[in-house]
């Protein structure tokens, strides 16, 4: 909760934050930082007639959009939404109806993905997923596919059912970053170590960050670099400054990949892909 003279921000959230309360001139977010770099978010589109959903993912949770867009229902010829909200009859005609149908979800979905691109699922009949696979631009935001027909199911339901494939995700693109790390330190296009991370991320040369979940460092800032700190709790001490860093390469348009603790092997517990 976020309070300051006339506005008021409460936010709900899928993961803990430490109990704070902070009092000062400007609202207290890396805590937010911080859970949102580390928790994975995405969406799913679920396909179907009565009607098409938008969700959006976090770690195992989804909520429903609802907005100008999503949802959105099958029309019919003459813009009316049908009754049983799709066609009970599938004709030619009605199959070009619902290709038609297909190419406005996906415009819809680029509304959404420009303003804020994230990894995608799309779930729907294997009918549906093959409409949408002819017409989506947006191929290469998609992870993972979910047959079946979801039109009733509920966004828990979907957030069990998805969760299996956003993890494999998640695993494969750690594996890929970790693989391409082994090869840039060795190039001179990756540094290993939180001090090192920083030094690079400060001046602006931070493409990936890697970070070991749960690893903590508490740290003073010295002219402009860290220096280790042992008691967290004195004064002047950044209490995570991977926190710290972790907002610094989100602020310069980089990328945050959180890893299992020991992933990273000798290269952890933070690593760093540089643009330059």
């Amino acid at each position: 909760m976020f309070v300051g003279p006339g506005e008021t921000h409460v936010f709900p959230l899928a993961f803990t934050v430490p109990e704070r309360l902070e009092i000062d001139q400007t609202f207290a977010t890396r805590d937010l930082v911080r859970g949102v770099a580390r928790t994975p978010r995405y969406r799913l589109l679920a396909l179907g007639e009565k009607p098409t959903r938008l969700l959006d993912g976090t770690a195992a949770t989804l909520t429903e959009t609802h907005s100008a867009e999503f949802p959105m229902f099958v029309e019919g010829a003459r813009g009316e939404a049908l009754p049983s909200g799709g066609y009970a009859v599938h004709t030619s005609r009605s199959e070009e109806q619902h290709r038609r149908f297909f190419r406005h979800v996906d415009q819809a979905l680029g509304v959404v993905t420009a303003e804020d691109p994230v990894p995608l699922v799309v779930a729907g009949t294997q009918r549906d997923l093959t409409y949408f696979d002819e017409v989506t631009t947006h191929q290469r935001w998609i992870i993972a596919t979910l047959p079946g027909n979801y039109e009733d199911a509920t966004p828990h339901e979907l957030a069990v059912l998805t969760a299996p494939l956003l993890d494999a995700s998640l695993a494969s693109q750690r594996a890929s970053v970790t693989a391409e790390l082994v090869e840039a330190v060795g190039t001179g296009h990756g540094v290993v170590g939180v001090k090192a991370a920083w030094d690079a991320a400060r001046a602006g040369r931070a493409r990936v960050l890697l970070i070991e979940n749960d690893f903590v460092y508490p740290a003073r800032v010295v002219d402009h670099r860290l220096e280790p700190a042992g008691d967290e709790d004195a004064s002047g001490v950044i209490d995570d400054a991977v926190d710290a860093l972790i907002e610094m390469v989100l602020d310069a348009h980089g990328d945050v990949v959180v890893c299992e603790p020991g992933e990273l092997a000798e290269h952890g517990p933070v690593a760093l892909l540089l643009r330059y």
